[in-house]
């Protein structure tokens, strides 16, 4: 799967962080940046919570939208 959060543009570099089914990433955003594309990401089958957001200046932020892509 691809994983894209989207969120306000950052003011200062962070840490964008996704959750789903026990599957955990985490992967650095830039200063400016206004999404994060988490790669080949393996999800197991059947519900699960889905969570994703920003950390940055000690804060946790919620993402806006998270875009979850099968790829073949």
């Amino acid at each position: 799967y691809e994983i894209t959060l989207r969120f306000e543009k950052t003011t200062s570099p962070a840490t964008a962080r996704y959750a789903l089914g026990g599957v955990a990433v985490e992967q650095a955003v830039r200063s400016g940046a206004s999404e994060c594309v988490f790669k080949q990401v393996s999800l197991p089958a059947g519900p699960a919570r889905l969570e994703g957001w920003l950390e940055r200046d000690g804060e946790k932020v919620g993402a806006h939208y998270v875009d979850v892509r099968s790829i073949p």
